[in-house]
């Protein structure tokens, strides 16, 4: 009986009852004026799987590669419920799935992002899909990490929604260390979504340069552009500049869906909770005897 309570309590706690999806139509990098890789997402086999073959994309379980639901005419549909779980913030449980680039930090390798190359990381996604709640998003990142734990700087440009309500592209600094993601800036797009059909989110970096560019473009249904704007990149909680090099000489292309888990509750609520179903069984029990 308390077994079936303690699921009841987590079922019924759960975020939403339809999980979050996000569909993405087009996952690309350029370095120094050339595309040098083009997911579009229409061979009909999800990551890990791409173009580079069977393991395009990071298959360990920290990638949460169930999320990935479903490939199909040219868009890919994350279901992030369904990925990886990941911090546990705001007594939530988040979970994620994310397509990380394979790709060498060997600086002779021509799939290389380094501190002196030019490089675009770009993400074509639906607005058909939004998020709802704070904790929902779609978008890219810009990975140091060589391996769990390893990133101490991640970009992470999405599509999200602030504490408000209010559906953005919001620019943030994913520290893994001390697993903060840091606000940098929210521009909303509120007005534009009625008539809105893509965003395309692209993180810049010019030669030679720590520091990155972070833009976005919507357009509706036939390519006119509703809305486009180019976000601050001066973290709100250290005052100082985001960079993607930070002792070390490479990134990688990733692309990921998040989604709020299960509110994870206290061990005192879960006591109390257990206590008050025996109490429940004790007096149906006396009752009947």
């Amino acid at each position: 009986l308390i077994g079936l309570g303690l699921a009841l309590f987590a079922f019924c706690g759960t975020a939403n009852a339809v999980p979050f999806q996000a569909i993405i139509d087009q996952f690309s990098i350029g370095k120094n004026g050339t595309t040098i890789f083009a997911d579009k997402f229409d061979d009909g086999h999800p990551p890990p799987s791409g173009p580079d073959g069977a393991n395009t994309y990071g298959s360990a379980a920290q990638f949460g590669l169930g999320g990935m639901t479903s490939e199909s005419g040219g868009k890919l549909t994350m279901t992030p419920s369904l990925g990886a779980p990941t911090q546990i913030s705001n007594g939530f449980a988040d979970t994620v799935t994310r397509g990380l680039r394979i790709a060498s930090t060997d600086p002779t390798n021509p799939n290389y992002l380094g501190k002196s190359d030019l490089f675009q990381i770009r993400g074509v996604f639906d607005l058909s899909s939004l998020p709802t709640v704070t904790g929902q998003a779609f978008g890219i990142r810009a990975n140091d990490g060589t391996g769990v734990g390893t990133a101490d700087d991640i970009a992470q440009l999405s599509v999200s929604i602030n504490q408000k309500g209010i559906v953005g592209v919001r620019l943030g600094e994913l520290s893994v260390p001390d697993n903060q993601n840091d606000p940098v800036d929210f521009v909303s797009i509120a007005s534009v979504l009625p008539h809105a059909s893509q965003v395309e989110l692209v993180l810049t970096h010019k030669s030679g340069s720590s520091t990155i560019i972070a833009s976005f473009t919507i357009v509706d249904a036939v390519g006119g552009v509703l809305q486009s704007g180019t976000l601050d990149t001066i973290n709100n909680v250290t005052g100082q500049q985001l960079t993607l090099f930070n002792g070390e000489d490479f990134t990688r292309a990733e692309f990921f869906a998040a989604d709020t888990g299960i509110p994870v509750p206290e061990p005192g609520t879960l006591l109390m909770f257990g206590l008050g179903l025996l109490g429940v069984e004790l007096l149906r029990r006396r009752s009947a005897a």
